[in-house]
């Protein structure tokens, strides 16, 4: 595999992890986005909400405050004041401080400890209309609203009132934690979920991928365990269909292979028999007849009369004849000349002709097309051959009474059929037999047709005689092409 360097590392990883860890990464990554995004909203809503609340506190401290110190402010009542002042402090957690002031801003009475903080006394003094003023600053303890209100007696002073967002943001930050450990049992809760899920997932999975790396190393017997009806168990039958037709085509593969050997064995086994033969037909007949010719020969030096001359030279030019007619049956066995000089339908013709002749079976041969245009020597010497060795074994293993050859000439390709009446075969039967003439002759002839780009196909039934055709590509010539 071909890393892309511009990648970073973990992208990498990320890539070559096992499915169930990009799962459980998936999960765990949504749970935790989700966890901290709802948390995060959550805060925000809550901290708008904690402002407008402790606003909502102040202004309403305040405004009990001035109705419950109105009379006391108008009386200057600084114990009073305080009472009032200590009591609202102590009774609201928000409330910081309390400070009631007279009209021209002294400090009448307040809630702490020593003396009023110089930014308290420094805010900015409540008018008449609006009666009310909220303002805003920070201390060391944190940010403080001041809410500072006049009574309905505009003219008797104020009161000033500071509340802060401490106990509202303690309850804040406990919620905020308390949903942060929620959320991470969520997303423990998540990747357990997803590794019980990515388990029943990647199962089958995992069974696909041990019977692939068998098949990978040959064994085509396993088969993928189909646990469900969804995309994967889909794709483990469609896998083993896939290992079903291996195994049939690695059948097919090693008994053609089988077929092939005992074809060549056979081949060469023919090809010395021919040689003997040869051998034998010189041996006996030509060098025969060559050494009658050399004593014939010396006899004639010897002769004394015109007579024995003649009755000799006789003899002598038949002798020849009889040697010239046995080396021209040699070669034609050897290979038909009339390919070579005719053509292939002269030479099937004469082939049958003979073949009626030797066999005393009726032949029926025709000739369709236009076969001006000659063929191939390779297409010739194929259908040549084919058409011999489908004669030969229609005699000799169909018992056939009369048959029939026809040659087809089309404008892409040439066609040869050989029919017989015989006993017929099974076809796959024969073809699937481990071994003997009549299938290696069978596979011989498609092994000829093959070579050439051809076709063979039989077609036989017991009692219904024995068909062959054989269909050859070959375009016509360029000139019979033309429109």
């Amino acid at each position: 595999m071909v890393q892309d360097r511009s990648r970073s590392p973990f992208v990498d990883w990320a890539l070559g992890a096992s499915i169930r860890t990009k799962i459980m990464g998936i999960a765990l990554g949504v749970a935790v986005f989700l966890g901290l995004g709802v948390t995060w909203e959550l805060n925000v809503a809550f901290m708008r909400t904690l402002r407008e609340e402790t606003e909502a506190v102040g202004v309403y401290a305040a405004r009990n405050a001035v109705r419950h110190a109105e009379a006391k402010l108008l009386a200057r009542d600084r114990a009073a004041l305080r009472d009032v002042a200590q009591s609202f402090a102590e009774s609201n957690r928000s409330v910081r401080y309390v400070v009631f002031r007279d009209n021209r801003g002294r400090v009448l009475a307040h809630t702490f400890a020593g003396p009023v903080p110089l930014e308290v006394l420094s805010l900015p003094v409540v008018g008449e209309s609006p009666a009310l003023r909220i303002a805003f600053y920070e201390r060391d303890g944190g940010p403080v609203r001041d809410i500072a209100m006049r009574p309905l007696r505009r003219d008797v002073g104020w009161v000033q009132v500071g509340v802060t967002e401490d106990w509202f943001h303690d309850r804040l930050v406990q919620m905020t934690s308390s949903m942060l450990v929620a959320s991470l049992l969520i997303a423990l809760g998540a990747m357990f979920a997803a590794y019980l899920l990515t388990g029943i997932l990647t199962r089958p999975l995992r069974d696909l991928t041990e019977v692939a790396a068998a098949v990978a190393k040959g064994d085509f017997a396993g088969r993928a365990a189909i646990h469900a009806d969804d995309e994967i168990g889909q794709l483990s039958r469609v896998f083993n269909l896939m290992c079903e037709r291996l195994t049939v085509y690695r059948e097919e593969i090693e008994h053609k292979e089988h077929m092939r050997a005992e074809l060549l064995q056979q081949v060469i086994t023919a090809q010395e028999e021919e040689r003997k033969r040869v051998a034998r037909e010189l041996h006996d007949h030509t060098s025969q007849s060559l050494t009658s010719l050399a004593v014939e020969l010396k006899a004639l030096e010897t002769a004394t009369d015109m007579e024995e001359t003649r009755a000799r030279t006789h003899r002598l030019r038949e002798t020849v004849a009889q040697t010239l007619e046995g080396v021209h049956r040699l070669s034609l066995e050897l290979r038909p000349t009339l390919l070579d000089d005719l053509g292939l339908v002269a030479a099937i013709e004469h082939h049958v002709e003979e073949f009626q002749n030797r066999m005393q079976i009726p032949v029926d041969f025709q000739a369709l097309g236009t076969w001006e245009a000659p063929l191939s020597p390779e297409v010739e010497i194929t259908l040549y051959r084919i058409c011999q060795e489908a004669l030969t074994n229609a005699t000799r293993h169909a018992d056939a009474e009369r048959l029939s050859v026809v040659l087809t000439r089309r404008s892409d390709s040439v066609v040869a059929i050989v029919e017989d009446d015989g006993r017929g075969f099974l076809v796959d039967e024969v073809f699937a037999a481990a071994g003997g003439d009549e299938n290696l002759g069978l596979f011989g002839m498609q092994e000829r047709a093959a070579l050439v780009g051809g076709k063979l196909t039989i077609e036989s039934a017991p009692g219904l005689g024995t068909t062959v055709f054989v269909d050859i590509p070959c375009p016509a010539p360029a000139s019979e092409a033309r429109p």
